[in-house]
């Protein structure tokens, strides 16, 4: 396998150099610094010593990642549940906004006209915008009021 040297192997185990040539030291292996090379006896060695080390942190750190994904899910879900109660309460009241209205205007019609005038009801009247189209479409062509035959 070859020599390895020390910052290549705090990589593997991902921890900093400093942290790891601590642990070398504690360990009662030579090394003076991150670019001091290993042979493969002492490499076996510290994986050895390590890896139980290291199998216990990244279960916690997995175990702290799920917590917190689960958490970020409980927290989305609320978030989604409020955002959807406010919608229900909106829509609630504009129905209700929108009921007062109808029996509002049912009311008003209900009512008699002022002076014994009586309206013509939207249906009967033409549209409104019979002359306002005729007469955009002349202004159009640069005429004057157009006559009935015309346009």
């Amino acid at each position: 396998m070859g020599d390895m040297r020390v910052h290549e192997l705090a990589k593997e185990f991902g921890m900093e150099n400093k942290e790891f040539l601590a642990r070398l030291i504690d360990m009662k292996i030579p090394v003076k610094s991150h670019s001091s090379t290993l042979n493969d006896a002492f490499v076996a060695r510290i994986r050895k010593q390590l890896e139980p080390e290291l199998a216990e942190q990244a279960a916690a750190a997995e175990a702290e990642r799920q917590a917190e994904a689960e958490r970020k899910a409980v927290e989305e879900r609320l978030q989604k549940e409020a955002i959807e109660a406010e919608r229900r309460k909106a829509v609630k009241e504009e129905r209700a906004r929108r009921a007062k209205e109808r029996a509002e205007k049912a009311e008003l019609s209900a009512e008699p006209s002022p002076a014994g005038y009586d309206w013509p009801s939207r249906s009967s009247s033409p549209s409104p915008g019979w002359l306002t189209r005729r007469w955009t479409t002349c202004w159009r062509r640069r005429q004057s009021w157009p006559r009935p035959t015309e346009c």
